[in-house]
């Protein structure tokens, strides 16, 4: 008999432990998207706005390239939207350049 009394006893810990957890999680996940949501905008661009995208260029130094001195922008165009965040950029005389993501494209 006392064996069920501590089983019972256990199992209702765990149940409240388990409905605090839930509790603490809903209110961990809320918390984090409402601070997320406040320093997030939703970026757009528009099909042949000229914009700047991040030149993702490495240092050589059989050639004297320092990537440091190198310009962290250049200038193109979008071509299209692909996606919700990603656009096929051209460069300004109409040659594909490639796909950027919208993090690495500036107005």
């Amino acid at each position: 008999m006392l064996k069920d009394d501590t089983f019972l006893e256990r199992s209702d810990n765990l149940n409240h432990i388990r409905e605090m957890l839930e509790k603490n999680l809903e209110r961990a996940h809320e918390k984090a998207t409402k601070t997320y949501n406040t320093r997030s905008k939703p970026i757009s661009y528009q099909v042949g706005q000229e914009v700047f995208r991040r030149n993702h260029c490495l240092s050589n130094a059989s050639n004297g390239i320092n990537a440091k001195f190198l310009p962290k922008y250049l200038k193109g165009r979008i071509r299209r939207k692909i996606g919700n965040a990603l656009y096929d950029v051209e460069d300004l005389r109409g040659n594909l350049i490639g796909r950027f993501h919208a993090s690495d494209i500036r107005p």
